[in-house]
């Protein structure tokens, strides 16, 4: 059975905030469903939500790093 996730796992297992996760369902660049009323994601679109493009990843040892790429535009504001 395939590993679901709700909209704080997927947030803590990206380290992004649950607003984050809300927005990508917002402008539909993340698949989703409803069980009883709840948003889960299937472990499958999560894959095909990372190989979109917006997210990088990259070898550290032995682990593999997933972070959100800020484009050409710095992700800090005010300066």
């Amino acid at each position: 059975m395939e590993q679901l996730y709700t909209t704080k796992s997927l947030a803590a297992l990206l380290q992004v905030s649950p607003s984050t996760i809300r927005r990508e369902i917002t402008e539909g660049r993340i698949s989703w469903f409803k069980v009883r009323g709840q948003i889960r994601f299937k472990d499958s679109d999560i894959q095909k939500y990372l190989n979109q493009g917006q997210w990088k990843r990259r070898k550290l040892g032995n682990a593999e790093v997933v972070y959100m790429s800020t484009g050409p535009k710095s992700a800090f504001r005010g300066n």
